[in-house]
């Protein structure tokens, strides 16, 4: 569930094999502390799929993060109506790196929580912490977690009715 006072952002992450991660976060800033609140892994979706269940819920509002190598589908995702952010995330293996051991330290210190309702999240990083590597196309949830805290400072808190805008263009999902 997401707190009025959260900044969101969703991350992506597009695996060689067409799966496709999202991950979506609340970042309570008085207390810094994040939390998973959604996860999903879609297998050989299309793009107006994909963005169908990014938005899903009225989340159209949240930003949504994405790695260079993800280019077209981002690019397809703004087009049906995605609120995707206009620059991609440092994806390097250094990059990565930092930010895996950024989320861990941050869960050690109770400032990273998942929503138990995200199972498949918890079990993939059961398995991502076991092997301690870089998340790639092996733990696309992990990924796309790394991918949405890269851009953290670009989280937004949902608009009141009326509200603000976001950067997608204004046009009809069917």
């Amino acid at each position: 569930m997401i707190k009025d006072h959260w900044f969101c952002i969703a991350g992506i992450h597009a695996c060689d094999d067409g799966r496709i991660a999202a991950v979506w976060l609340g970042h309570d800033k008085p207390r810094d502390t994040v939390h998973v609140f959604d996860a999903i892994v879609l297998r050989r979706s299309v793009p107006v799929v994909i963005a169908e269940r990014l938005n899903a819920g009225s989340r159209r509002w949240v930003p949504v993060a994405w790695p260079k190598h993800a280019e077209k589908l981002a690019d397809k995702l703004l087009s049906t109506g995605c609120n995707v952010e206009p620059e991609p995330c440092d994806d390097s293996e250094a990059a990565m790196d930092v930010m895996s051991r950024t989320v861990r330290e941050w869960m050690e210190s109770e400032r990273f929580k998942v929503s138990p309702d995200c199972e498949v999240w918890t079990d993939e990083y059961k398995g991502f912490h076991v092997q301690d590597t870089v998340p790639g196309d092996s733990y696309p949830l992990m990924a796309a977690t790394w991918h949405a805290m890269a851009k953290l400072d670009y989280a937004r808190k949902k608009p009141k009715q009326g509200g603000a805008s976001v950067n997608y263009p204004e046009v009809q999902v069917i």
